[in-house]
């Protein structure tokens, strides 16, 4: 199950939108917005604690906490853009002769691609 509450601009622009997935054995929340500054952090939730991860698309560092109490932190010193491993996989397909990539399989890629299409079926003007 996908729930969607959009918010749009008066040029038609989708400028917030919540999204809520709902899984066998989880739950999703994502959000984006061009109308308020959200804390672009990805957290992992689980029974006992939570992994706070801040940039989540240019991590450099993880927190694990239970309750509010830091437990670890992992930090990656290494420089770059945050696609280095991409490119890298990338070209080990293409060197290999691959023409799927065994991290993201073609129905994991076509799978991520429905949800996105069903989120969008969802919107809803004003």
């Amino acid at each position: 199950m996908i729930e969607v509450v959009s918010r749009f601009a008066p040029n038609g622009v989708d400028d917030d939108v919540l999204m809520l997935f709902n899984y066998e054995d989880c739950v999703a929340t994502l959000a984006t917005s061009f109308r308020c500054k959200l804390q672009n952090a990805a957290y992992i939730i689980g029974t006992d604690g939570y992994i706070a991860i801040p940039d989540f698309w240019r991590a450099r560092e993880c927190s694990l906490f239970v309750l509010h109490d830091v437990i670890d932190t992992f930090v990656d010193d290494r420089r770059g853009s945050g696609f280095e491993f991409q490119i890298v996989a990338v070209s080990d397909d293409i060197l290999l002769g691959r023409r799927e990539s065994p991290v993201v399989t073609h129905a994991a890629s076509l799978a991520f691609q429905e949800d996105m299409d069903r989120v969008r079926a969802k919107f809803r003007p004003g």
